[in-house]
């Protein structure tokens, strides 16, 4: 493979997401999302609780679609806590 076409499978993280083919773009986004739940799951109380309720586990963010099972927090949630 040339280094031309080499350079355009890979990727640093921090480059433009404009400039990442769709499926890699697709994979650092579940990464990064599964990371973030994973984090909010075991350090949010709140966000614990209502995943809990739903009967969900960071485990069950297995695509990018899952993220319309998350609860989401509103102002009211930010104002009460």
């Amino acid at each position: 493979m040339n280094a031309a076409k080499q350079a355009c499978t890979r990727f640093h993280p921090d480059s433009a997401p404009d400039y990442i083919p769709p499926a890699q773009l697709a994979n650092l986004q579940l990464s990064r999302l599964q990371t973030i739940v994973a984090r909010a799951y075991q350090y949010v109380p709140l966000f614990h609780d209502r995943m809990v309720e739903r009967g969900i586990t960071p485990e069950n963010i297995t695509s990018l679609a899952a993220i319309a099972e998350l609860p989401f927090t509103t102002k009211a949630d930010l104002r009460d806590t």
